[in-house]
């Protein structure tokens, strides 16, 4: 397996490490992906989810020089209502700021370190076994419209 450098293309990145490459699928308003065993996943480089409004990603590796933060920003993203991260592994940092965004659920979330949310119209968070033990993980959630969180680690 080669190094990733920018002179290499998505796709060639995507075959050479052995991630499923995610199309950016403009006219999606929902994604649904479960890659099973763990498997990685390459998110795309450049392009819009414009209509994207359901993001569900679940049993899989990050992989790749985009971080999910890119794929699901408010430029990218703009519809974004609800996203769901679970079982998945690869996810150090999660930043997310978004006007539209309603609901996140991360659930198994392994490692996850840092955790960024500035979502005014968020009105539900869940949080379930994401975080390290003796480590000392940070989160900054401004979401003034929250009526509902749970917030479960071990």
């Amino acid at each position: 397996m080669s190094a990733y450098d920018d002179s290499e293309d998505e796709e060639d990145y995507a075959e050479e490490s052995g991630a499923v490459e995610l199309p950016c699928l403009e006219g999606a308003t929902s994604v649904n992906i479960n890659l099973g065993g763990f498997l990685g996943l390459a998110l795309p480089l450049a392009g819009v989810f414009a209509r994207l409004t359901d993001l569900h990603l679940s049993c899989l590796r990050f992989h790749g020089p985009c971080r999910l933060d890119d794929a699901v920003s408010l430029a990218r993203s703009p519809c974004l209502q609800k996203h769901t991260v679970c079982d998945v592994r690869g996810l150090f940092s999660f930043s997310v700021e978004s006007e539209s965004l309603l609901q996140v659920d991360l659930r198994n979330v392994v490692r996850l370190q840092h955790l960024s949310i500035d979502a005014p119209a968020l009105k539900e968070l869940k949080l379930a076994q994401c975080f390290v033990r003796n480590n000392q993980p940070i989160a900054n959630i401004s979401a003034p419209e929250l009526v509902k969180l749970y917030w479960r680690d071990v």
